[in-house]
């Protein structure tokens, strides 16, 4: 049996569904894993409702789905432009394609002094972009807002190319100045929902999946995965990472203006047992 929690406790609109047994008791016990984490545990499915403008009001905070970022104030490299999008949906995230970052991001380690700053300039003309700093100086201020990801399609596993075609993109997620070991949950409902709306990087990369299928791939998949018709639409979302995948469940709607409205993203958790303890009353 399941129960479902409507949490108040939050300005985000979070319904969580967690496992209980015939006595009533949550069942703490489970067999579900979560990349990243060690160990299994129950799973509790928690679902974002209405997760747009979470800090910027909209969806799309500049109002483009995807633009370009000219960036030249960081130190020791040329100024260089990364195509991105800037979505926020349960949290504002800078989303950036990796084919468009300079060259030098791509030869050195992700937590290199330079591969760090070039990230952070990215980040903070984001954030002035977003609305939510002034400037470049007072967006290094405020380090995890926005937050930043770089995206790439996902990439065969042992050469086994139907295993990628379940997965719809690779992150490369950073958090306060270094790199995520592998992906918030909030930038999972974020990413989820910029792949599932068309004309964004997100689902430009996921769609590059097809690209280079081998012979016999049907051609019709591509353009079902570009189109967003009038009325609802329900999907899932695969998320790979450094540290293994996650998965969303996305229900959104396109309304005959052509406004996206992100109805809820749904992701899973483990419940773990944060500590244990008995109360002795002398009388």
């Amino acid at each position: 049996m399941e129960v479902s929690i409507f949490n108040t406790n939050t300005s985000r609109k979070i319904v969580e569904t967690v496992p209980v047994g015939p006595d009533g008791k949550f069942c703490e016990g489970g067999d579900y894993r979560i990349g990243g984490v060690k160990g299994t545990a129950s799973r509790i499915k928690v679902a974002f409702v209405d997760p747009a403008g979470s800090m910027t009001g909209k969806l799309f905070p500049t109002s483009h789905r995807q633009e370009e970022i000219y960036v030249s104030s960081v130190p020791r490299m040329e100024p260089f432009t990364v195509n991105a999008s800037m979505v926020d949906a349960a949290n504002p995230f800078v989303f950036v394609d990796a084919s468009s970052m300079p060259q030098r991001w791509h030869s050195i380690g992700y937590n290199d002094p330079t591969a760090l700053d070039l990230i952070e300039g990215i980040r903070r003309i984001a954030a002035v972009k977003m609305g939510l700093a002034t400037d470049e100086i007072s967006a290094g201020l405020v380090q995890s807002t926005p937050k930043i990801a770089v995206l790439s399609p996902p990439k065969f596993h042992n050469g086994n190319v139907e295993d990628s075609k379940l997965q719809d993109i690779y992150v490369t997620s950073y958090s306060m100045g270094k790199k995520h070991p592998s992906f918030q949950l909030t930038g999972a409902v974020c990413l989820s929902a910029a792949v599932s709306i068309p004309g964004t990087i997100a689902s430009d990369i996921s769609r590059r999946r097809f690209y280079n299928s081998p012979p016999g791939t049907p051609p019709g998949k591509l353009m079902e995965e570009q189109e967003l018709k009038v009325g609802t639409k329900e999907r899932q979302v695969t998320i790979v990472h450094g540290s293994g995948e996650i998965s969303a469940d996305v229900k959104m709607r396109e309304e005959s203006d052509g406004k996206v409205v992100v109805e809820s993203v749904s992701v899973s958790r483990t419940a773990r047992r944060l500590f244990e303890g008995n109360v002795l009353i002398n009388i």
